[in-house]
């Protein structure tokens, strides 16, 4: 079989090229060896853009077996995780260590069991640092950290070595845009690349969605991805800290009828200046990480403390359970009512 080879830099517009001139061989898969990305092609070509490698290789065409059962007939029963992400093109894996040795010939598995994913990465260590970013390895494919998807009828851009982001979500921010009223005035702290925002605008009729976010990385995609939704000015995207920004807000535009709190980890010590922004009888979305044990009650006693330091009373909603995030440990979102 034929392959058309490029410097790994130049690869995406390579395939870019391939696909518009109808030249890939979509049913072998594509590869890399050392700094260079190669794909199958129908036949030779030429084009001036490209420093072009041709090189003949025997590969097996692209197998119908699941990545778990090509896994398993590689390698035995081996513990590695089932569960992965796919975002657009992009997959992210969980590699055990001691499978680590192994990542590059796991990832070019995925590949053949999942044909329209090009890039295929892993993730090195925890989230991190002021903005909770994941660090990530490419083992497959194309080197690529930009990712297009396409949730609850809107499309999402981002950079994932770049900012915080979870798929996995896609039910829960449905869950929430289908709570708003007509005419609700919400505010969305710590909005990302603005998933929640736009999720809102394209499920409910807000008069208008605030939403401010401290990384710039960030606040760059949710511009863009206002455009790609085509969201008008009933949008406001706000680069900042919400502990600075929300009093400027409140002092401008008034109250909110909502706010959005999606940020678990730290989420409860900015308790006091979501309720210092909510009108009386206005709705909150808290999240927060809890263990198993603790569902709800830590959650409600967090909630109920903060409250009374900002002297204001919680009337409860519901809480919701959004997920699975370590051994034991959940996402938990809690609905309440502020009552001033």
């Amino acid at each position: 079989m034929l392959f058309a080879g490029v410097d790994k830099k130049d690869a995406q517009r390579l395939k870019k090229f391939l696909d518009k001139h109808g030249l890939i061989a979509h049913e072998y898969p594509v590869f890399s060896e050392d700094s260079k990305v190669f794909f199958p092609v129908i036949n030779n070509f030429s084009d001036d853009t490209f420093e072009l490698e041709f090189v003949e290789k025997e590969l097996p065409k692209k197998t119908t077996k699941s990545f778990s059962e090509l896994v398993k007939d590689r390698f035995g029963d081996v513990p590695v995780r089932k569960s992965f992400d796919i975002l657009g093109k992009i997959a992210v894996l969980e590699i055990p260590k001691e499978l680590d040795k192994h990542a590059h010939e796991i990832g070019e598995l995925f590949l053949k069991a999942y044909p329209h994913v090009e890039t295929v990465v892993k993730k090195v260590g925890a989230h991190e640092g002021e903005f909770r970013v994941q660090k990530f390895e490419v083992i497959a494919g194309m080197p690529n950290f930009e990712a297009e998807y396409v949730e609850n009828g809107c499309r999402f851009r981002l950079d994932i070595s770049k900012m915080y982001f979870s798929p996995r979500l896609g039910s829960e921010r449905l869950r929430i845009a289908k709570q708003v009223k007509p005419d609700e005035k919400v505010l969305a702290m710590f909005s990302g690349y603005s998933p929640y925002p736009i999720t809102i605008l394209k499920h409910s009729k807000p008069c208008c969605v605030y939403a401010i976010e401290l990384n710039p990385d960030a606040h760059k995609y949710a511009l863009l991805n206002k455009e790609i939704n085509h969201i008008g000015d009933e949008l406001k995207l706000i680069n900042g800290d919400v502990v600075v920004e929300v009093p400027k807000l409140v002092d401008s535009v008034g109250l909110f009828d909502r706010i959005l709190m999606p940020l678990p980890k730290t989420g409860n010590s900015f308790l006091k200046t979501a309720f210092s922004a909510v009108k009386d009888k206005g709705i909150i979305h808290f999240y927060y990480f809890l263990k198993e044990e603790d569902i709800p009650n830590k959650g409600w006693e967090i909630i109920s403390k903060e409250a009374e330091k900002s002297n204001v009373s919680v009337e409860r909603i519901s809480h919701t359970v959004c997920g699975q995030v370590g051994k034991r440990l959940y996402r938990v979102c809690f609905d309440f009512r502020v009552l001033k």
